[in-house]
């Protein structure tokens, strides 16, 4: 089977206000590339990963770990404070996925545990090629 090396990047923005750093996992194909400690507020960050893809059906998976209910601030019944996690960027061997690192054409905002799915197709340049107006 022939199998080709990219590099995955992925790029976030972190906010929280207490002492309970976020933590996202990065996934291929259901299988973790890592967790990552966000640890610098109010920044944002870029993580790279080498993978190695075969032709066929893929998934990058973004998920927003350890999300608790002592991450939101609560006053009189209103939510003021709230640690999350924005997606800015996703990029496949410097190319940008743009618009399928969106959510109905919105930025993809975690503010719970939740997991952010994006589906391709190696070989990715083919795919790519194929599907210019939707990146």
């Amino acid at each position: 089977m022939t199998k080709d090396n990219f590099t995955l990047a992925v790029v976030l923005f972190v906010s929280y206000w207490n002492d309970s750093v976020p933590e996202v996992g990065i996934y291929l194909d259901g299988k973790r590339l890592a967790v990552e400690k966000l640890s610098k507020n109010q920044e944002i960050v870029k993580f790279e990963y080498p993978i190695e893809l075969d032709y066929g059906a893929h998934e990058i998976s973004i998920k927003y770990e350890n999300k608790n209910k002592e991450d939101i601030f609560w006053h009189d019944g209103k939510r003021l404070r709230e640690n999350f996690v924005k997606l800015e960027k996703i990029f496949i061997d410097f190319v940008d996925l743009g618009n399928l690192a969106k959510r109905d054409g919105k930025t993809v905002m975690f503010f719970n545990r939740e997991e952010f799915k994006i589906k391709f197709i190696g070989p990715i340049y083919y795919w790519m090629l194929h599907n210019v107006d939707k990146i």
